[in-house]
């Protein structure tokens, strides 16, 4: 039988505790504000219109070599 082997990270045990509820997790990043949050938002609208845009792009071509 075969033991269970704990995973190293960076060379050290790690040791996880568990949250006390399940809304902790989402409380840990709300420090994040001004600038800094601002600037995440902008990233992510980004990213979501760049791959939309493509999305787009992607169906135009396909439908215009469908007609042709």
């Amino acid at each position: 039988m075969e033991t269970f082997k704990r995973e190293l990270i960076l060379g050290e045990k790690v040791d996880f505790i568990s949250a006390t509820e399940p809304t902790n997790i989402q409380w840990e990043n709300r420090h994040i504000k001004g600038i800094n949050y601002a600037g995440r938002l902008f990233a992510a609208i980004l990213v979501v219109l760049f791959v939309l845009a493509i999305s787009f792009v992607t169906i135009v071509a396909f439908k215009v070599q469908s007609i042709k």
